[in-house]
């Protein structure tokens, strides 16, 4: 008898040892993870398969694959995916728990864009970089249809710049104009290839409730297209402090009425997906293309890395982007495009757009805002946007480039003003304060101070260069 209360023991001892793990059957998931795993995602697969292979012995979807995360990560853990259409998925409360950094990494693989007229392959026959916040490349041999290739990443495949790829912003019958390259820029004689991700999803992605536990502990989504035809396509909510979410070869678009393409509501998000992939394109039919709120003042908008974003919006009365009560904001390339109908709504956004407790708000060495047809560019309320050392901020062919209205600031090292009504607006208190002068170009009121009209060349004759208004409003030029 006692030697069979021992084997009991021993065997109950046993299986106390093993790690609790959770699911429909017994120790079907594990608690934690143990060592770094990769899983595969697959048209042909089945979400029965383990999936830790490619092919028909990977899993059919991505939430597959999440019904075998344990509960606690403290392993990098990437899932594959092939190129395919695959339903969107929900991605909530993991608990990042490593020491060191940890990853889950979502990785797509990219696909040669079919252009609706001309290649997508071919050679330039020039490069020009424009004033500072885009570069124009041309292939005179093309025959491209006027912004088709919009949205799709313009790679480097031979030559000067080899390996480095661009959003397009919009594109002419022979010419491309592409985020400007932070690294080698192409010349004429580099080859290039028009890519697209091949790896798509066809509804909303949502990543919220989730515990980053550390600052470098992040989600990547990479070389992916999420277009969603309901609702948004991606939306992020994050509630606690640490990592957040990388974007890199991503395109996020939404052809549903009113919806916003890309929500995020606390998380720090950033470019550098899979830690070499930049660029991030967004799109919306009728809603918002990008909304950053924020319940408390505390996080970060876009984090600084994000090299390349272009957010494109077609509503007739829709902003494109719109920040709300962020306490900072960082970006090193950002291209906002309305292509809607006009109207009095602004392109770019800020509302109670807190300064915090460090000098950098904001940092923004690249910021493009261009409008289609009339309507504001970029619109500051009771927010403060100052240290804006070492930056570029043009807008083209909005109504009125630049509004600072209730209480707000505007710093920066060059503005530029181009086929606008009015250059910059100040009003209800708002200060217009640049470290360098405005460059303006087909402008027909340079500056309106609470209600009157100013040109440039007024305010620098006097001394010191400064206008104040009835209502408080001022504009002082270096």
């Amino acid at each position: 008898m006692k030697t069979f209360v021992l084997i009991l023991t021993l065997l109950a001892s046993s299986v106390l040892a093993q790690d609790i793990t959770r699911g429909d059957g017994l120790r079907t998931r594990q608690f934690r993870t143990f060592a770094a795993v990769t899983y595969f995602v697959d048209p042909t697969g089945s979400d029965t398969n383990a999936c830790t292979a490619s092919g028909t012995s990977a899993c059919a979807t991505v939430a597959g694959v999440l019904t075998k995360f344990p509960k606690f990560i403290q392993d990098n853990i990437t899932i594959n995916v092939a190129a395919g259409t695959y339903p969107g998925f929900t991605m909530t409360n993991l608990v990042f728990s490593g020491n060191g950094i940890v990853r889950v990494n979502i990785a797509g693989v990219m696909g040669t864009f079919s252009p609706a007229t001309g290649t997508a392959t071919g050679t330039l026959t020039a490069a020009s970089t424009g004033n500072a916040t885009v570069d124009v490349l041309t292939d005179s041999t093309q025959a491209w249809t006027a912004d088709n290739l919009r949205g799709r990443f313009f790679k480097i495949t031979s030559g000067t710049g080899l390996n480095e790829s661009r959003v397009v912003i919009s594109n002419t019958a022979t010419t491309v104009t592409v985020v400007r390259y932070g690294g080698t820029a192409p010349v004429a004689g580099s080859g290039y290839t028009i890519e697209t991700p091949a790896s798509v999803f066809n509804s909303t992605v949502t990543i919220n409730g989730n515990v980053f536990g550390g600052s470098n502990n992040v989600i990547d989504l990479g070389r992916v297209d999420i277009a969603s035809s309901s609702g948004s396509a991606l939306s992020l909510t994050c509630a606690s402090s640490g990592g957040g979410i990388r974007l890199g070869e991503t395109r996020i678009t939404t052809t549903s009425v009113g919806s916003t393409g890309f929500v995020n509501s606390g998380c720090t998000v950033s470019s550098n997906a899979l830690g070499t992939l930049f660029g991030v394109y967004i799109q919306a039919t009728s809603g918002l293309a990008v909304s950053v709120l924020s319940t408390s003042p505390t996080i970060f908008g876009l984090n600084q890395g994000s090299n390349g974003w272009v957010a494109v919006a077609s509503g007739a009365t829709s902003s494109v982007v719109q920040l709300r009560n962020v306490q900072t904001a960082a970006w090193q390339s950002f291209y906002v495009v309305a292509t809607g109908a006009g109207g009095s709504v602004p392109a770019l956004s800020f509302i109670d757009f807190i300064q915090g407790q460090t000098p950098t708000s904001f940092q923004s060495p690249r910021t493009y805002v261009s409008c289609t047809n009339p309507q504001p560019g970029i619109t500051l309320l009771n927010s403060s946007l100052p240290e804006l050392s070492d930056t570029a901020v043009e807008v083209v062919g909005c109504d009125t480039a630049l509004s600072v209205g209730r209480g707000s600031l505007f710093q920066g090292t060059t503005f530029y003003c181009t086929t606008a009504t009015t250059c910059v607006e100040v009003s209800n208190g708002g200060r217009y304060e640049p470290e360098g002068n405005s460059i303006i170009s087909g402008v027909t009121n340079d500056y309106i101070i609470d209600g009157v009209t100013y040109p440039q060349t007024t305010i620098q004759s006097f001394s010191p260069r400064r206008v104040i208004g009835p209502n408080g409003s001022a504009v002082q030029l270096p």
